[in-house]
Formats: structure tokens, sequence, C-alpha cells
């Protein structure tokens, strides 16, 4: 758990009353997401756990089905271009953007949108923030 992690959804997510769960694991490719916007058939009781400071549902709970995964993408360890020139990226760097093109994969091969947020948008730039997760949302919305 980042700190950045818990500042986005305490600043962001949480502002949205939408439901999510917090390291959403992909198990059949053994990767976690930072957060899976999650449907829940009504009347389903939903089972709440804390980690780290953030609460969210559990995935534990077979009701869960990812509707749009959210990515916060740290400025240096994932190589915001508005930081760090690819031409200049270390073996960790271009590591995380492989396992990020991975996680992106994934989520087309599932039809699940993806949203990618950088650290640096989250701290300078939050309307800007606000208004990818609400037309991420809004198109979710429209899609059905």
């Amino acid at each position: 758990m980042s700190k950045l992690e818990a500042y986005f959804a305490k600043n962001f997510l949480n502002k949205f009353n939408v439901k999510y769960v917090y390291e959403y694991e992909a198990s059949d490719i053994g990767r976690f997401y930072d957060f899976a916007i999650v449907a829940v058939a009504e009347g389903t009781k939903c089972v709440l756990e804390e980690k780290n400071g953030v609460i969210s549902l559990s995935q534990k709970r077979n009701y869960i089905r990812p509707i749009l995964i959210i990515e916060v993408d740290g400025s240096y360890y994932h190589s915001d271009p508005r930081i760090v020139k690819e031409s200049e990226m270390n073996l960790m760097q271009k590591r995380n953007k492989v396992i990020d093109e991975y996680k992106d994969d994934w989520c087309r091969v599932h039809h699940i949108p993806i949203l990618r947020v950088w650290e640096y948008d989250i701290y300078n730039n939050p309307k800007l923030v606000m208004k990818q997760i609400k037309d991420a949302l809004n198109g979710l919305e429209t899609s059905d």
C-alpha cells in the first residue's frame, strides 16, 4: 500500500460513492490492480475489509464483477513521460512498463476498461483527475 493509493481513495474515489475493491487480484495472471470499481447484485450483502487504512469491499466474496480498473501510477516508478525520458529509464522502470502493458492487455481481453491516473495529476491537477474518473464512470453507464 502506498501513501499515494490511500490519498487517492480518500480524496477521489470515496467522493464518487462507488463500490470498489482495493488491491484487486487478477488471479489468472498473478497480478494486482490498485482499484476495481465493481458491480454488485442488488440485495447482496457486502463484506468490507480494511487494508492499510483503505476500507473497501472484500474480494473474497463471489459477488465481485469488475466494471472498471483504476491504476494509480507513481511518476518515478511508472515513468511519467513528463518526468522520465524513455531513453533514460532504468531497469526497474522498464520492467514496470512491461508489467503495465501486460496488465492493460489483461483488461482488454476481459473487456474491462482501465483508467491510469498519474501521481503528478493527483497532486497538481485534481480537477483533471476528478473529470477523468467522472468520464470513465459515465462511460460505463452508456455502454450497457
